[in-house]
């Protein structure tokens, strides 16, 4: 799945740059920012197995929702060709919080590169979809506090990410426009740890199998 989505991403931007060469560039630069609703599928397994005791295993799958934030540039290329590098922030969303009381988070900060193709249905509104690409940052966090015994442990894996995204765009006026889109990421980390004794083994994995965002923006046009 991932080599066919990175293929087709490929192959959307080769699309586009054969498309634009068919025009004389004449650059319309943008930037901007936005705020978003953004959530993220965060699955648990660990396996357990051990010739005296017997095995375990067990699987559980969270999804962290919070507000996020983004700030952006980027060009049309033509009117119906654009590309977009955004750097999209979210807070410490909570994923769970067992009978312990031990909470646990998910914090992403993406930085990634996107391709659009317009259509325009009149001079104001147009629709548009595309791929992105980039890299995520994911931060977990788990936090507890047992009867003075408090604390916190934190982990960061960053990895290559990968998506697309479908949206409106309304022109306000010469300068101005607003973007309602949603983008769908793929799995963007996986992380294991594992260990052994005499008699077994086990083995810990933590991944973040998608995550996605609803984005209202505002751009300036230059």
């Amino acid at each position: 799945m991932k080599k066919t989505i990175i293929a087709l991403s490929t192959l959307a931007l080769a699309l586009a740059s054969t498309s634009v060469s068919a025009f004389e560039l004449n650059p319309e630069f943008f930037v901007g920012g936005g705020v978003g609703y953004h959530h993220a599928k965060f699955e648990s397994k660990f396996t357990d197995v051990d010739e005296v005791e017997g095995n375990y295993s067990d699987k559980e799958s969270n999804t962290a929702k919070g507000a996020a934030f983004s700030v952006r540039t980027g060009a049309y290329l033509t009117p119906n060709h654009r590309v977009t590098l955004t750097a999209n922030f979210t807070g410490d969303n909570e994923l769970h919080k067992d009978s312990d009381g031990d909470l646990y988070e998910l914090k992403q900060s993406e930085y990634l590169a996107s391709y659009d193709y317009f259509h325009y249905l009149n001079s104001e509104f147009s629709l548009f979809g595309g791929v992105t690409v980039g890299i995520a940052q994911n931060k977990h966090t788990v936090s507890w506090d047992d009867e003075g015994d408090s604390g916190k442990e934190t982990n960061k894996e960053t990895d290559f990410t990968y998506g697309m995204q479908v949206g409106a765009q309304y022109k306000i006026n010469t300068n101005w426009s607003a973007d309602l889109q949603y983008r769908h990421m793929f799995e963007s980390s996986s992380v294991s740890e594992s260990g052994s004794w005499d008699t077994g083994y086990y083995k810990d994995t933590h991944t973040v199998k998608n995550h996605g965002e609803l984005t209202l923006s505002v751009d300036y046009r230059f």
